[in-house]
């Protein structure tokens, strides 16, 4: 039996046809804007005692986005229960809001897609009245020359974060005016609602959060610290648990040398700025 040959135009046309159907190039297709998470220079140093007694070393941080696009992240509630205090509050370390969270990340085609993110949400019931993103970021002490010491951590766990601060809004695609934003009604941390099904919080291009030394747990107990040289150690996403542009500049310190008075000899690590990938 002989197979059966079209004519050369037929192929030529339907080669054609093919082509014109084919999908665009991969050129042209969205790319995503990842940001970039890191941590701006540590200040406002100082060293107090409480009413308690103890010794804490207060200090302000400030978590940066240096990236591409916003870092925005949104969790929705997977319960009707009402809103219980006793478990759902940032000073109950073991329990936490039944939210269920995903980062959002934009692209270049104007859409986003979700990421799911282990984090959780703990109600700031400590006069703060919002919700926070536990773990975001994490403050560690440590001794400066390397000899041996358990970590001293600060207590702080949750971290409700918007933008609040200008950091580098020479970047391109950094909003000039506040996206995120801690007023009713568009709270980024929906302030006074602890019932709420919904929270969304972020932060733009080029802009920052800070948390002041003077906001409470915001300081490190350093209640029986020999005298000596530490370096602090503050991260961004220390789980690395977020998607972003880069996960080695999320990290910034300042070393002092502690002493009877306070510190001295004080030297600030730099703040994030945008890397080339």
């Amino acid at each position: 039996m002989r197979r059966f040959v079209p004519p050369r135009s037929v192929v030529v046309g339907t080669v054609g046809l093919l082509l014109l159907l084919a999908p665009i190039s991969s050129a042209t297709a969205a790319t995503d804007l990842m940001p970039d998470l890191g941590m701006g220079q540590l200040r406002d140093f100082s060293v107090e005692t409480s009413a308690a007694g103890r010794r804490q070393l207060r200090f302000t941080a400030q978590i940066v986005n240096v990236g591409y696009g916003p870092f925005e992240v949104v969790a929705t509630r997977t319960t009707t229960a009402a809103f219980n205090p006793a478990r759902e509050e940032c000073g109950r370390p073991y329990y936490s809001a039944p939210y269920r969270i995903q980062q959002r990340i934009y692209s270049t085609g104007g859409g986003f897609r979700t990421q799911y993110t282990p984090f959780t949400l703990c109600w700031g019931g400590d006069g703060h009245g919002h919700w926070h993103m536990r773990y975001l970021q994490r403050y560690e002490l440590l001794r400066a020359d390397g000899k041996w010491m358990q970590p001293a951590r600060s207590v702080k766990s949750g971290f409700c974060f918007f933008d609040n601060a200008r950091y580098q809004t020479g970047l391109p695609e950094a909003p000039q005016q506040e996206t995120y934003v801690q007023e009713p009604p568009t709270s980024a941390c929906r302030a006074g609602e602890p019932g709420a099904r919904e929270v969304k919080m972020g932060l733009s291009v080029g802009w920052g959060d800070d948390y002041h030394a003077s906001l409470p747990d915001q300081y490190i107990d350093v209640t029986g610290l020999q005298p000596g040289r530490y370096r602090l150690k503050a991260t961004a996403d220390p789980s690395n648990w977020l998607r972003e542009a880069r996960e080695d500049n999320n990290v910034t310190y300042a070393e002092f040398d502690l002493t009877a008075a306070g510190i001295q000899n004080l030297v600030v690590g730099d703040g994030a700025w945008r890397q080339q990938p």
